[in-house]
């Protein structure tokens, strides 16, 4: 499965922490204004997540799942730890996992990637668990999770109530969804243009 995801996303960077899928994507601001842990931003991060990753993946008949679990430790399993609440919202969320090959950690996550159909992944309830993960709240996840659709190229990542990311396998895909929920969207900074700026200060 692992070629097949490098098909679909071939300038994606797999042995990196966070995994980047591909170097074209939009991102989008999700818990805007309100107050940080309050339950106007985690309401409506949960929200706005929800929306897109709803049509995204409203045609899509498989999505593939690139988990990386940071709550396992090397050699434990689920059975010998409480249930983690990412098991019961994925049916059959596998027990075996890979090591991650990322150098970049201390403590590499384990890695699963698997396929599921829609209605298996409970996606709301993973979206309230991201959201909350930061702020100190239940139930919540320690794990990076990305839904993709390799069939289109498309894939889904929120890293928290802040924001999210929608990933494409191309710039030219990207350009399709130019016009996409903008009043969410976060400008990218181009960090070699600020790099000279400060520079020349």
């Amino acid at each position: 499965m692992m070629s097949k995801l490098q098909n679909a996303f071939p300038n994606g960077q797999f042995a990196s922490h966070p995994v980047c899928v591909s170097p074209a994507f939009l991102r989008f601001e999700l818990g805007g204004d309100f107050e940080n842990g309050s339950e106007e931003r985690i309401r409506q991060s949960v929200l706005r997540a929800s929306t897109l990753y709803e049509e995204i993946f409203s045609a899509t008949d498989r999505i593939t799942l690139l988990v990386d679990d940071f709550s396992l430790s090397p050699g434990e399993s689920l059975t010998e730890k409480p249930a983690d609440t990412l098991s019961t919202l994925i049916k059959g969320y596998p027990s075996s996992y890979v090591m991650n090959d990322c150098e970049c950690c201390i403590s590499p996550p384990t890695r699963r990637l698997f396929e599921r159909a829609p209605h298996e992944i409970q996606h709301k309830e993973i979206i309230l668990c991201i959201a909350n993960s930061e702020q100190g709240r239940l139930p919540r996840i320690c794990a990076d999770v990305h839904f993709m659709d390799l069939e289109r190229g498309v894939a889904f990542r929120m890293y928290d109530d802040r924001g999210c990311l929608v990933l494409f396998s191309s710039k030219k895909l990207m350009s399709d969804y130019e016009d996409w929920h903008t009043a969410w969207r976060v400008p990218e900074i181009n960090w070699e243009a600020t790099e000279d700026v400060e520079s020349n200060s």
